[in-house]
């Protein structure tokens, strides 16, 4: 016998659940896990969830400035009791941390909700500016354009993109990202948005970093900026650095820590490491992004590793 399908209504009350529950600051990963199965159920569930994350957004820069919050044009069914209960628990949970959420990247920012363009999960994207100049999007990526006739800006709200830009002298191309920006004195450069921290890796020409103080790249140079300002100017490969546009992982010498990491961005539900003995094992690898399972294989070969799949698409390695 199979289940009835669960109505609109329902679809509503539980992803307006589980969002207040993300943000309470008390989630815990297990939340986290069952989430991301709730949502991978089917789209009906994933647009539920999107709708409830985009009722706390509207709910919360009223909360944080102590007005009241903008009327919502919420449909005539969850006007009843259940529903303002549910409303009211995600408005007394703005003041949370959304560190589950927000960590394992099934929950979008308040910008992101708001971007002019975003990719899914397993998404790419080319996208052509009003300028001529090109960004091909990575998965998961948000951001919006502020073109005026003085300036290109672009914010870059999460992800990973790459930038090939038109040359034009009277209007400088700047991408802001995280509290910091960078401006194009070149071509073509590569910026990735992680958890506390952004890295701007320069392709082609030339580009100027500010954070807290400026520094200028060359190609193959990259830095990485947080809230305390720049770090060190340091080299990489550019191959595996855009990889990802020619739909490639590419690792060299990297962690299984940051290699699990770089999986769960690319791949819905998430890959869990519990073997803190092979997390900082050194792995190298060209894999393909539509296979995977290849790289997760390389990893249980290499480290002798374990699997356990969930519901979901949650794996545990062990």
């Amino acid at each position: 016998m199979t289940d009835m399908p669960a109505s609109p209504d329902e679809l509503r009350r539980v992803a307006q659940a589980w969002v207040a529950r993300l943000a309470s600051g008390e989630a815990t990963d297990a939340d986290a896990w069952q989430v991301a199965a709730w949502r991978a159920r089917s789209p009906a569930h994933e647009a539920a969830f999107q709708e409830a994350a985009r009722l706390w957004s509207r709910l919360a820069p009223a909360l944080r400035t102590g007005g009241a919050p903008a009327p919502l044009p919420l449909r005539r069914s969850l006007a009843n009791r259940r529903g303002l209960v549910i409303g009211a628990s995600l408005a007394a949970s703005v003041g949370g941390s959304l560190v589950v959420g927000r960590r394992q990247g099934w929950l979008p920012g308040l910008e992101e909700l708001d971007a002019d363009h975003r990719t899914g999960t397993g998404e790419r994207r080319v996208l052509a500016l009003p300028d001529g100049s090109r960004v091909a999007m990575n998965t998961r990526t948000s951001l919006s354009l502020r073109f005026t006739a003085e300036e290109r800006r672009v914010l870059l709200l999460g992800g990973e993109a790459s930038f090939a830009v038109t040359a034009d002298p009277g209007r400088p191309f700047v991408v802001a990202s995280a509290g910091g920006e960078t401006q194009v004195l070149g071509t073509v450069f590569n910026i990735l948005m992680e958890p506390g921290a952004v890295s701007v890796t320069d392709l082609e020409g030339r580009v100027e970093v500010r954070s807290s103080g400026g520094m200028q790249l060359g190609p193959g140079e990259q830095v990485s900026y947080d809230a305390a300002g720049l770090g060190p100017r340091r080299r990489v490969d550019p191959v595996a650095v855009s990889g990802w546009q020619q739909g490639l992982l590419v690792f060299r010498d990297r962690s299984i820590r940051s290699v699990v990491a770089e999986i769960n961005r690319y791949r819905p539900g998430h890959i869990l490491l519990l073997n803190e003995a092979a997390a900082e094992r050194q792995v190298s690898g060209v894999f393909h992004l539509d296979r995977l399972d290849q790289v997760v294989t390389h990893l249980l070969q290499t480290a002798g590793l374990k699997a356990r799949a969930l519901p979901g698409d949650i794996l545990i390695l062990r």
